[in-house]
């Protein structure tokens, strides 16, 4: 399970990546409202697994993380 949402997660936030190098102001919109605990699983996941899957947590925590400095880097680029 926690592979499944580690590549959930990072197939996310590559396919945003990528559109940095097609449309740097519709990539930096789509940053802002993307909201890693919106999709329904994750927010799921990260609610009902108590102690458990503690890595994965902060896998998640840091990928959302990941979203901010990217997004802060793209409006302070322009």
């Amino acid at each position: 399970m926690a592979e499944s949402i580690y590549l959930l997660l990072s197939t996310v936030l590559i396919r945003y990546i990528d559109e940095l190098t097609k449309n740097e102001q519709e990539a930096i919109e789509q940053l802002k409202v993307m909201r890693v605990f919106d999709l329904g699983a994750i927010a799921n996941f990260y609610l009902t697994t108590n102690a458990e899957y503690k890595k994965t947590k902060t896998y998640i925590r840091m990928l959302d993380y990941l979203r901010l400095l990217i997004l802060e880097y793209l409006i302070n680029l322009g």
